[in-house]
């Protein structure tokens, strides 16, 4: 599961221009900090939103963000203060410069670089779960769901997108259960839902990245999950390219198990040996209600990736029998 690792203690200068802290970097995913460690001292900025920015450099995506909660395997949290004083000076295309314990964004100023923790967005497998817990999560995922989607608005091309998203996985299960799924066909799966949806990071997207959540928890459980596992992997990491650049990163990290730290946190409670409820409760509300359809996805993803792992698992276990 997503570990936090703290640094050193680090010294920082007590103000900017006389006045305020200075902007630095507070916490950072384990994959971004290699990025800004890398050699190379330029990059650019890729894409600006509301609540952070995507920054391009060594051929992949940085996400600056305000929020201390890191929103994906690739994120770098800045200090309270600097949100206003960072969005009133950048805009896409500006140049990123690294160097000396520090980088500048565009003109504006530059950003202390010594992270006070380091945060590891990778998911570690559980060996085992009964059928019981399996069931209860499954039942648990379904109410969370109906929950939340009272509170997105009923759009067709959801409805539609979801209804696409449905039609093809039960064909996959239904190949799992006879054990006759060929990686032809889970190519073709894959290729059909990926890019699949409107958004900033398409529903079909969001949706295989809860399916990998779920399935890199238990891709120890046995080797024919791990088979599965790999195939899938390698199925998307081939089409990957079929949808927007930020989708596609967030995918290629889901290949490496690697997943936001909202993610992270509802898979953690899976591998608890108690299911606590409440807690799974106030954790999905907090991370997935947020007035997009990637939380709806990531959880509907994560839901038949339960369903596909029991299908495999029941599988294996009627060869052995």
């Amino acid at each position: 599961m997503g570990r936090t690792v703290s640094s050193a203690p680090t010294a920082y200068p007590p103000c900017w221009n006389g006045l305020m802290e200075m902007m630095r970097v507070d916490r950072i995913t384990i994959p971004a900090d290699l990025l800004m460690r890398s050699e190379g001292t330029t990059g650019r900025v890729h894409s600006v939103f509301g609540r952070g920015l995507n920054l391009f450099t060594q051929g992949r995506l940085i996400h600056v963000q305000w929020e201390r909660e890191l929103r994906s395997p690739f994120s770098l949290a800045l200090n309270d203060t600097s949100p206003i004083r960072l969005q009133e000076s950048i805009k896409e295309g500006d140049e990123v410069v690294k160097g000396d314990g520090r980088f500048r964004i565009g003109m504006g100023e530059w950003i202390r670089y010594a992270p006070k923790e380091l945060y590891d967005p990778c998911i570690h497998p559980a060996t085992e779960i009964s059928e019981s817990k399996l069931e209860q999560m499954s039942k648990f995922l379904i109410g969370e769901m109906e929950d939340l989607r009272e509170r997105i608005p009923s759009l067709s091309f959801l409805v539609e997108t979801e209804a696409i998203i449905k039609s093809q996985t039960e064909g996959l299960l239904a190949c799992l259960r006879e054990w006759n799924l060929r990686f032809q066909l889970l190519r073709e799966y894959t290729g059909r839902l990926i890019g699949l949806g409107p958004g900033l990071t398409p529903m079909g997207d969001d949706f295989l990245i809860g399916i990998l959540g779920a399935l890199s928890l238990f891709r120890s459980y046995s080797k024919k999950i791990e088979d599965f596992f790999k195939n899938l992997r390698e199925a998307i990491t081939e089409q990957v390219n079929g949808t927007c650049a930020i989708s596609s990163e967030f995918l290629l990290y889901a290949t490496q198990s690697c997943f936001s730290e909202k993610i992270n946190n509802l898979l953690t409670f899976f591998s608890h040996r108690k299911l606590e409820e409440e807690k799974l409760k106030k954790t999905i509300q907090n991370a997935f209600d947020f007035g997009s359809t990637s939380g709806i996805g990531n959880l509907l993803g994560i839901y038949n990736g339960l369903r596909i792992f029991s299908a495999l698992r029941q599988n294996g276990e009627e060869e052995n029998g």
